[in-house]
């Protein structure tokens, strides 16, 4: 987002608050989830359907890892006790049906799930802050005093909707937004959608994942800065991740595995086992000296990528047939999800955005982790300049987590097959 569209975004929310327009949208009271909604109001029509119950995810990393983390990148709860630190977070996930609902949203960081009577339901609505978690009480929705005229949707209409991260970044599609379909399916509710609200449907990896699930074009609503919608039967998911949580839930790339590793897709192209993946097709995190690290990589039969070049199909075909995956980190590497068990991770950080993504990832396919971390050239005091941060790899330093991504690969070349 450029400055000036920063610039008219707040102005536009200070309009918001400020200027009284059809005030009477603005919701009465927030529930924290639809449960305790229900226990008010039992004969609201609205149907709560429990799709997994304190589901527990939890992380263990080393504690070399730990030690590197950037300090304002996680939410979780964690275990210090253990050898290796845990991160936890326990989350019931839900489908929600609203008659008559409304659905408020600015498509960045704020999601309002209102039903007939005026309630937001805290669980399926989303309210998202840099800083912190955000009880649903504290919603901006509730001092907002200007709201457009809904737009009346007959029939199903489900949300896709995911945070401003969603509609922008290949990740945050894959990770928090697309995972509510298997919710969806899981709740036996898919096939009765007329129409999906998404927060961009502008890329291949939109239209073809979309596609897997049998949703077209014809059921698109695209949603902007002011979407407002009545529908006849509103309904939405959990987070997939929960309030504010950095730990991938195992059932994530399970379904995901189910749904998009199939024949069709994964012999379309001939990819190699030695893979690098570069950011040159990003502006942000890029390895300065890259074409100095491909000078040791090309000989060992590594070939380069930049995974903006292929659609959603080669790229889900790319991680699964690699057996070694190098790359400074990125949203790209969500696609670790895709990758056999045993496969070789080399991950790059910059040392103002060191994380647990795609270690996650990588601890659910068995993967042989590796990682470094380069010194910047200025340091980042927020997630926002770490989100930024150029990377120079340090060659020595590369070479050496190299030689040892290098000898397991051929360890395992020269394994007899079982």
């Amino acid at each position: 987002m450029s400055l000036i569209d920063k610039v008219k975004r707040k102005v536009w929310e200070a309009v918001q608050k400020l200027v009284p327009h059809n005030a009477h949208y603005r919701p009465k009271n927030v529930y924290i989830d639809a449960a305790a909604y229900l226990a008010a109001h039992p004969n609201s029509g609205v149907k709560r359907h429990l799709i997994f119950d304190k589901y527990e995810s939890k992380l263990d990393v080393t504690r070399r890892f730990y030690e590197k983390l950037s300090g304002y990148i996680t939410y979780d709860d964690v275990d210090m006790k253990p050898e290796n630190p845990i991160f936890r977070t326990v989350n019931d996930y839900v489908v929600v049906e609203i008659p008559n609902g409304r659905l408020v949203s600015n498509n960045l960081d704020l999601i309002a799930a209102i039903t007939a009577d005026g309630c937001v339901l805290g669980d399926v609505s989303y309210h998202q802050s840099p800083t912190k978690r955000v009880n649903p009480k504290d919603s901006k929705i509730m001092s907002q005093n200007w709201f457009n005229d809904p737009e009346v949707v007959e029939g199903n209409v489900f949300s896709l909707l995911a945070g401003g991260g969603a509609a922008i970044n290949y990740g945050h599609w894959l990770v928090d937004a697309l995972p509510r379909l298997e919710l969806l399916e899981k709740a036996g509710l898919l096939g009765t959608i007329d129409k999906v609200v998404v927060p961009a449907y502008k890329h291949d990896y939109h239209r073809q994942s979309l596609a897997a699930y049998g949703i077209g074009p014809e059921k698109i609503i695209v949603a902007d800065a002011n979407t407002h919608i009545k529908a006849q039967n509103l309904i939405l998911s959990s987070h997939p991740r929960g309030n504010r949580s950095y730990v991938v839930p195992r059932w994530i790339p399970e379904l995901h595995r189910a749904r998009f590793l199939k024949p069709m897709w994964l012999g379309a192209d001939d990819f190699p086992e030695l893979v690098y993946v570069s950011r040159k097709d990003s502006s942000i995190r890029q390895v300065v000296n890259e074409e100095e690290l491909m000078e040791k990589l090309t000989p060992l039969g590594f070939k380069s990528f930049e995974l903006a070049k292929l659609d959603f199909h080669q790229k889900v075909a790319l991680f699964n047939k690699a057996r070694v995956v190098i790359s400074a980190s990125g949203a790209g590497l969500n696609n670790m999800m895709f990758c056999e068990p045993g496969v070789i991770f080399f991950e790059i950080f910059p040392q103002g955005l060191v994380h647990t993504q795609f270690y996650n990832l990588a601890k659910y396919q068995d993967t042989k982790y590796h990682f470094m971390v380069c010194e910047p050239q200025k340091e980042s005091k927020t997630i926002k300049q770490g989100r930024h941060e150029h990377t120079y790899v340090p060659p020595a330093e590369f070479s050496q987590v190299l030689d040892g991504v290098m000898h397991q690969y051929n360890k395992a070349k020269a394994a007899p097959k079982s």
